[in-house]
């Protein structure tokens, strides 16, 4: 009598293919696109929350009026409003208002303005908007 020991070919196959299911449901419930999607949109909405204290600076800078913020150096990169940009950004300044909004990789758009909003918007800020 013979005395195998190890396992057969078929048994093999068969644990491969489970661990194989297994790693490919693991792979669709964890959706590391929408985890990149996620990490880039909180990119972006912590460089519109930059924008924040750049507008204030230029308001102190300027004769406490906004209508330089767009203009600003660091508020058009922060903003997204550089040439070439893969997200781009539109910015709106009046003597007492300012307004900025950039599209996230998600798809959305996320916009924040002088009075302290802070929200996700289905499309982007209008020329003539002065508020999110």
């Amino acid at each position: 009598m013979k005395n195998n020991k190890g396992f057969t070919l078929i048994e093999l196959l068969v644990v491969i293919a489970l661990i194989g299911i297994i790693a490919g449901l693991l792979f669709v419930y964890i959706n590391p696109q929408k985890r990149t999607d996620d990490a880039n949109d909180s990119k972006v909405k912590s460089n519109l929350a930059g924008v924040v204290s750049q507008a204030s600076v230029s308001f102190s800078n300027n004769g406490n009026v906004y209508t330089e913020v767009c203009n600003e150096n660091e508020v058009r990169k922060l903003a997204g409003l550089e040439a070439g940009e893969k997200y781009p950004g539109v910015c709106n300044a009046g003597e007492h208002f300012w307004v900025v909004s950039r599209k996230l990789p998600s798809g959305k758009y996320w916009c924040v303005d002088w009075k302290s909003n802070k929200k996700e918007l289905d499309s982007q800020i209008t020329s003539t908007q002065t508020e999110c």
